[in-house]
């Protein structure tokens, strides 16, 4: 980018987003005789899940955690996502993991699991016996 020499850039979606969009723009300045203007780069704040529905925010100078910073993450999440039968199928799927405890695939997941286990256990009786 113009201005000096380049500075590191900030490891975040929400940077590389931004600075794409910059670099859009000055290819169309080149492109049309334009000026080029340099990137300057200011953080809205950030925001973290940390899992068991708890996360960790940073949002203009304001720093909190708990259910509020997670809810407010998969909020932003949900919309960055690029189409609405997109932004459906993922609220869906987040309100029933919040209503039922454990994800009904890996419910299945671990029950085939256990199912094989004994399957497992039983071959090798039957091959030791």
């Amino acid at each position: 980018m113009a201005g000096g020499p380049p500075r590191p850039s900030a490891p975040t979606a929400q940077h590389a987003l931004r600075q794409a969009r910059h670099a859009a723009k000055n290819i169309e300045a080149v492109l049309t005789g334009h000026q080029k203007k340099p990137f300057r780069f200011s953080t809205s704040g950030q925001l973290a899940s940390i899992g068991h529905r708890r996360g960790v925010a940073n949002i203009l100078g304001m720093t909190f955690s708990g259910f509020v910073a997670w809810f407010l993450w998969r909020s932003v999440y949900l919309l960055k996502l690029p189409r609405l039968a997109k932004k459906t199928r993922v609220a869906l799927s987040w309100v029933l993991e919040m209503i039922f405890s454990k994800d009904p695939e890996q419910m299945l997941i671990l029950r085939d699991v256990e199912l094989i286990s004994r399957i497992a256990t039983s071959l090798r009786r039957d091959v030791v016996d």
